[in-house]
């Protein structure tokens, strides 16, 4: 067996116990925090970057151009776990370490996606098709899913609100991302139909 496949289960495992755990911490209700959870799922994240680099070795480029690879990566996010907890959290403490998360995730992964989905992705459709842009259905909700993002970071940044609004755009620009992912690859025509 390949040390990719096994650090990739084992990852798998890891996200299975900070899920249990993580799960039977939100029902005991007790004030000792769960520090086995987030470790687990450090750990698991940790793995995934692992086999993302042991991937990106073999073809010699960063592998992040298929479905395994993509797939991989976003496994390793947290921007849209923690604003789905911020969004059942009523505890004060906790609704602002979640928001700083999320925030973070999300600033960190904003410069980019606007890099390779707006500017590369422009760059490469020029070389492939002749065009900058031909408003197919993986570039229009590429803009949409960059659009949210966007939305997120104004209102975070710009109107300083760090209430449910913000971590709402997150929930609905993960689901954006999700659907110019998944969706359009295989519910809508377009050029990127193959994928």
């Amino acid at each position: 067996m390949r040390a990719e496949t096994i650090l990739a289960n084992g990852a798998f495992a890891m996200f299975l116990l900070s899920a249990a755990v993580q799960v039977f911490f939100l029902f005991k209700r007790t004030a000792k925090p769960d520090a086995l959870g987030p470790g687990a799922l450090l750990a698991a994240s940790s793995s995934l970057f692992v086999v993302l680099a042991l991937r990106s070795g073999e073809v010699g480029f960063i592998a992040l151009t298929g479905m395994y690879e993509s797939l991989t990566f976003w496994a390793a996010v947290a921007g849209f776990v923690c604003a789905l907890l911020f969004l059942a959290t009523k505890e004060g403490d906790r609704r602002l370490e979640l928001d700083r998360l999320t925030y973070t995730a999300i600033a960190v992964g904003y410069p980019f996606f606007t890099a390779g989905a707006l500017v590369f992705g422009a760059i490469w459709a020029e070389q492939a098709w002749g065009r900058w842009w031909s408003w197919d259905p993986k570039e229009t909700w590429a803009l949409v899913t960059w659009l949210v993002y966007t939305g997120y970071l104004h209102v975070r940044l710009v109107m300083r609100c760090k209430g449910s609004l913000p971590a709402a755009l997150a929930v609905v620009g993960f689901l954006c991302t999700v659907l110019t992912f998944f969706g359009v690859n295989y519910l809508l025509p377009g050029l990127h139909s193959y994928g």
